[in-house]
């Protein structure tokens, strides 16, 4: 199976985080998805879908995901949120033996961390945290429920929006053209337990940490 290739646009103006998915610039931005399943087997129970644009300081990736029962507990920064629900994004501007990752849970909270890969293990450093990163998350009530205080399964969906500095990914501004190793993730535990990739890891157990399975973001500045 083949691995996938992103286009990433420009915004002159930047991102102003917490715009809805639906209106400019993130309507302008093409969505991928939905989501399938780590084995490649199927589309995820729950879909997924990605979007990401930039400008002359960062890369903003946004994530819609499909929801009902949500589990997410913890509060503190680089708590294991991975063991909960999470959406995850690894990105490698250079090579795909040092990468850095990013999960974001459905409370804001935020697990980043700078990744060593040899090819075959990987070791992960999460002291590393991306200075500068803004993060926003939003959950969308589902028909029905009056309120954003519903329970969990009055959601319909949930959505994360990061803003990651190049700088802080000790990158310079990318150039029209340029191609980053990256891909996107997924972690359910509620109903049924579910890994989903933007490109599939094709691994059994489910493991996300599979840079050769990484999809292709291509900067593009029309």
């Amino acid at each position: 199976m083949t691995t996938p290739e992103m286009v990433c646009r420009y915004v002159a103006g930047g991102v102003e985080l917490g715009r809805s998915l639906d209106e400019p610039p993130w309507s302008e931005a093409p969505a991928y998805g939905p989501f399938r399943l780590h084995n490649g087997s199927a589309n995820s129970a729950f879909a997924t879908e990605v979007r990401t644009l930039w400008d002359g300081r960062r890369l903003y990736v946004a994530f819609r995901c499909e929801d009902q029962d949500i589990l997410a507990t913890m509060t503190e920064r680089d708590s294991p949120l991975y063991d909960e629900e999470v959406a995850e994004v690894f990105i490698a501007p250079r090579d795909l033996h040092n990468y850095f990752e990013f999960n974001v849970s459905p409370r804001g909270v935020v697990f980043d961390s700078l990744i060593h890969h040899d090819g075959v293990r990987f070791v992960g450093h999460p002291s590393w945290n991306c200075a500068g990163l803004e993060v926003v998350t939003e959950r969308a009530v589902a028909p029905g429920q009056p309120t954003a205080d519903a329970p969990a399964e009055g959601f319909g969906s949930w959505t994360a929006q990061l803003a990651i500095p190049f700088a802080s990914l000790e990158e310079l501004t990318p150039r029209h053209g340029d191609r980053w190793a990256i891909n996107f993730y997924r972690i359910k535990r509620r109903p049924v337990e579910e890994y989903s990739c933007w490109s599939p890891t094709l691994l059994e157990p489910a493991q996300f940490h599979v840079p050769s399975r990484f999809g292709t973001l291509r900067f593009v500045r029309e």
